[in-house]
């Protein structure tokens, strides 16, 4: 089996037409990570088109950085590539890894990390143990949970928790308002009360700058939603969502005292539900989850019942 990447070949509608027929896709994966990671983090990158046997199999975004004319070079592939339908089995991934290597080796001046978008299985370990990959063991691999959208939405509320759902029809009660952004009109709004939520309450985040750079290039191809829950006309919770292709991903989210009372963050995240499935979507990334520092965190998307997914890890 013969993997090529080709890369910078696709024009970006070629490339967007791409990745909206993809069954599965990634944030990280998608065109306005890319331009925000260079606007935010000075990182270049580039678009690959992947080929096996000739065939167009998947799309592969890297970013990069370079100096002295690449004698010193660093490559980072993150949750890719995006494989098209009937590709992503392990023969595949094996061509993948053995292409990717034969473009970027290791060496003293260059660096290289790809985080791969393959599920932490036994198949999967063996792949990457035969390849030229070595497994950093220090780097835990991502966890997520993810909300398979194509059921109907009678469905889908009849598989949440049934905790989750007394919660949620308690803050249908609520007389609240949901609001849905899709301008950036609340994300001045939103990034404030993050900001301090993180400082107060200590813990991980994506960093504001990247949030913002994200919602600069996302917002005039529409792939941006903030949804407010009001009460009385006072926001007392939001949560920004970013789309890509057919998938969209949970990005932050904030909830004030009132919000809490209400549960208004259910009710929040049943209204994307609703919003995303009549854009089409068919997959909601929930966020990172973890059971160290937010089990909480991980209980309450846990009761959406999607998917849990872990990722097999960091490798150089």
């Amino acid at each position: 089996m013969e993997c090529k990447i080709i890369w910078n070949s696709l024009s970006l509608p070629q490339w967007d037409a791409r990745m909206n027929a993809a069954p599965h896709t990634t944030l990280l994966q998608s065109y306005p990570y890319a331009q925000a990671m260079r606007k935010a983090h000075q990182q270049g990158a580039r678009h690959g088109l992947v080929m096996i046997d000739d065939d167009e199999a998947g799309l592969c975004q890297i970013q990069e950085v370079g100096l002295f004319k690449n004698i010193v070079h660093g490559v980072s592939l993150d949750r890719g590539p995006i494989w098209f339908k009937g590709f992503g089995k392990p023969a595949h991934w094996a061509a993948f890894l053995n292409e990717f290597n034969r473009q970027f080796p290791k060496g003293w001046l260059k660096k290289r990390r790809i985080m791969p978008e393959m599920a932490d299985t036994p198949a999967h370990h063996t792949i990457l143990k035969e390849s030229p990959f070595t497994h950093d063991k220090k780097i835990h691999g991502y966890q997520t949970i993810t909300l398979d959208l194509s059921p109907d939405l009678e469905t889908l509320r009849a598989r949440l928790d049934g905790k989750w759902r007394n919660c949620l029809n308690k803050s249908e009660k609520q007389g609240l308002v949901v609001m849905a952004d899709f301008e950036g009109l609340t994300l001045d709004a939103l990034l404030h009360e993050y900001i301090q939520d993180r400082l107060k309450r200590r813990y991980a985040g994506p960093s504001p700058k990247m949030i913002r750079a994200l919602a600069d290039f996302c917002l005039p191809r529409g792939e941006y939603l903030v949804l407010n829950a009001l009460h009385e006309g006072d926001i007392i919770a939001a949560i920004l969502i970013f789309i890509h292709g057919r998938g969209a991903t949970y990005q932050i989210g904030w909830s004030g005292p009132m919000g809490r009372d209400c549960n208004a963050t259910y009710l929040l995240l049943w209204n994307a539900v609703k919003t995303l499935k009549e854009r089409g979507i068919t997959h909601f990334d929930l966020g990172g989850v973890n059971d160290a520092g937010a089990a909480g965190v991980k209980s309450f998307k846990s009761g959406m019942k999607g998917h849990d997914m872990a990722l097999i890890g960091q490798y150089s």
